[in-house]
């Protein structure tokens, strides 16, 4: 159980960071 909460919470990390990387790619 807590490991499966653990995977869902780096998958949403990972989602978060790509689509910081996407912003910042837009602005600059």
């Amino acid at each position: 159980m807590i490991w499966r909460h653990m995977k869902w919470k780096l998958m949403m990390m990972e989602m978060i960071t790509a689509m910081f990387i996407m912003m910042t790619k837009m602005l600059f």
